[in-house]
């Protein structure tokens, strides 16, 4: 079974669908909780050269985290494109 955890999950969805930027966010997120951070950024860095509109969206997540104790500050890389 493709979808045993959320990182493959992403990752086929990402295979199917390489420059949907919603798809290599999601991944990048899941890449990061698996511990796999520096992959994470390379994908999400891919991302933003397709949509850099996707700030917004990380900001939404952001407060999302915040009620979980999961907050994602400015200073992450996960918030910012530097």
């Amino acid at each position: 079974m493709v979808y045993r955890s959320g990182l493959s999950l992403w990752m086929d969805n990402a295979s199917k669908s390489p420059d949907k930027p919603r798809v290599l966010f999601n991944l990048a997120y899941a890449l990061k909780e698996a511990g796999r951070e520096e992959d994470g950024v390379t994908v999400l860095t891919r991302a933003f050269e397709i949509d850099p509109n996707l700030i917004y969206y990380i900001k939404a997540l952001k407060f999302a985290h915040e009620n979980n104790g999961k907050l994602i500050t400015e200073k992450d890389p996960w918030c910012y494109r530097k």
